[in-house]
């Protein structure tokens, strides 16, 4: 799995504030070893990165092996998508 850290301080939604935009707010990725699925994957990720001494912050980005990607909030994950999705999303953007 992968771990996207979200550039600007997000603080999930709070403040009323926008959501980060996909993948444009974000930092490049870390990799990580993906334990089971769905949630506890999730779990595993946000456990593995404290451990580690590697916040994970309200904001970043969760990509599992099947190619979703969850962003952290303050207390859930939000489903954005796939990653492939997002990727043909953002090279149409960059053609225009």
């Amino acid at each position: 799995m992968r771990i996207y850290r979200c550039k600007l301080q997000y603080v999930s939604g709070l403040m009323d504030e926008p959501a980060p935009s996909w993948p444009h707010d974000y930092e490049t990725a870390e990799e990580m070893d993906q334990a089971g699925t769905g949630k506890e994957a999730l779990e595993h990720a946000f456990r593995q990165c404290h451990a580690a001494g590697r916040d994970m912050n309200p904001g970043d980005v969760v990509g599992l092996d099947d190619g979703t990607l969850h962003r952290c909030e303050v207390e859930s994950w939000t489903d954005i998508g796939k990653l492939w999705t997002a990727r043909v999303q953002n090279s149409r953007e960059r053609a225009r």
